[in-house]
């Protein structure tokens, strides 16, 4: 049987019709390509194009990967939980951390699935070696509606990207105490 997607890179597969059907071997080849890729994480779009109005994906990211934190400007966007486990930090504009979702796909008395339907800074920080998710948005997809942190380090800074993850997995930890 073809798959429903095509390849566009090594971390990125995208739906090739209206109609997408995945199985357990599609989420093993995200995992596979998500070892490789330089960010450590690796998608299939289930939508066919940047401007359909709704937009599925199958993302798995390693724990070692960085996703800035950033807002999106009349988005919505939700997460479901897989396999594997992760923070979703929401933050206050100026930096300080605002809300803590953890989600679990191995703990029954954890939550699986988080919305953000606001406008507010937000992150994702993996827990296990691997987190295999389904996050849908409203598109169409265009890249200046992605707001980035000033607070937060660019992806291309490695060592001020260390430093903050170091400080920001601290204080993820030392507010989830505090609750």
């Amino acid at each position: 049987m073809m798959p429903y997607y095509n390849k566009v890179s090594d971390s990125l597969f995208v739906a090739n019709s209206d109609i997408v059907a995945l199985g357990q071997n599609d989420f093993d080849l995200v995992k596979s390509a998500s070892e490789s890729s330089d960010k450590k994480r690796s998608r299939i779009n289930a939508h066919v194009s940047d401007q359909d109005l709704l937009h599925e994906m199958f993302l798995c990211i390693q724990e070692s990967s960085y996703i800035r934190p950033h807002k999106h400007n009349f988005k919505s966007e939700s997460y479901f939980v897989m396999d594997g486990k992760c923070d979703v930090v929401i933050f206050k504009d100026c930096g300080e951390i605002d809300d803590v979702i953890r989600l679990d796909s191995s703990k029954k008395y954890f939550s699986v699935y988080c919305r953000i339907s606001k406008c507010c800074y937000h992150t994702l920080v993996v827990r296990s070696d691997f987190l295999v998710m389904h996050e849908v948005t409203n598109g169409p997809f265009d890249k200046s509606d992605t707001l980035y942190a000033s607070f937060a380090p660019s992806e291309d800074d490695a060592e001020s990207v260390t430093l903050f993850r170091i400080k920001l997995i601290n204080a993820i930890d030392q507010f989830v105490l505090g609750k």
